[in-house]
């Protein structure tokens, strides 16, 4: 039966194996390339034995060598006959001219540029109107102040207009007047909180010289959502005095900034 012969078969199936692994070792390893039968040899020894080998050669030439160098003889010119000798013009080659060389002048120097910044222009600055109590404590201060000379201001009589702010408060809290001040800074608005004892705690949306003025731009804000707000005045107008500064030197602006004075230019 087929079963019985199995263990047969496997065993020539394995020495099968074995015997084509050997045949193809034997392949391998050239055994067979005395009768034409293996692989390619990669090293080519035939090549090798084939090669000319450089340092058998040796270079004959008939150009004079100097220390390894080949010396070329320059061209001899071609003979010339007598008569060609006669009939050539004789030409005298004119010496060549050295002329003294002269002297170059020395270059000019450059004209000294003066690199210093140039000093601002003087602008006419004048102060805010003051009441003529106020007017008359700065001008003791001017006259004591020694940084500003005193020929450099004069005093011009000026009436000071009324103004009109819309006013926001008064609030019953800080709190309040913060959560308002936050508001404001959200719809982009410029403010100023007061410290007027009958305004404070209370904010400034906007100052105008009349009321008319005022109650416009009320209405804009109104619009953008800006509620408890009204127009109040602020101060009513009255005659005073101011300084003017005809060419104001910027050093003089702190020391008159510390007496109080608010400085913008002259109309």
């Amino acid at each position: 039966m087929l079963v019985n012969r199995i263990p047969t078969i496997l065993k020539t199936l394995v020495l099968v194996l074995v015997l084509a692994n050997g045949v193809y070792w034997a392949y391998t390893q050239g055994w067979g390339a005395t009768w034409g039968w293996g692989p390619a040899n990669p090293s080519e020894p035939q090549r090798l034995k084939a090669q000319v080998q450089p340092a058998a050669l040796k270079v004959v030439s008939a150009v004079p060598v100097n220390d390894g160098i080949p010396v070329v003889p320059p061209a001899s010119a071609p003979a010339t006959t007598p008569a060609q000798e006669s009939a050539a013009p004789t030409t005298q080659r004119p010496e060549p001219i050295n002329p003294e060389p002269t002297a170059l002048p020395s270059p000019t120097p450059p004209l000294a540029v003066n690199t210093l910044p140039k000093p601002e222009p003087l602008a006419c600055m004048q102060s805010q109107v003051l009441p003529k109590a106020r007017a008359a404590s700065v001008r003791q201060q001017l006259e004591g102040l020694a940084a500003v000379p005193k020929t450099s201001w004069s005093w011009v009589s000026d009436t000071e207009p009324e103004r009109w702010i819309i006013y926001l408060g008064r609030f019953a809290s800080e709190d309040a007047l913060e959560r308002k001040a936050a508001q404001l800074e959200k719809m982009e608005l410029k403010f100023v909180v007061l410290d007027d004892a009958d305004l404070s705690p209370g904010i400034s949306v906007g100052m105008f010289k009349s009321q008319a003025e005022a109650t416009q731009e009320l209405n804009q804000l109104n619009r953008r959502g800006l509620r408890l707000a009204r127009v109040i005045k602020w101060m009513n107008a009255y005659k005073g005095q101011r300084v003017v500064m005809a060419a104001m030197n910027p050093d003089w602006r702190k020391p008159l900034e510390d007496l109080g004075l608010k400085l913008s230019e002259c109309p």
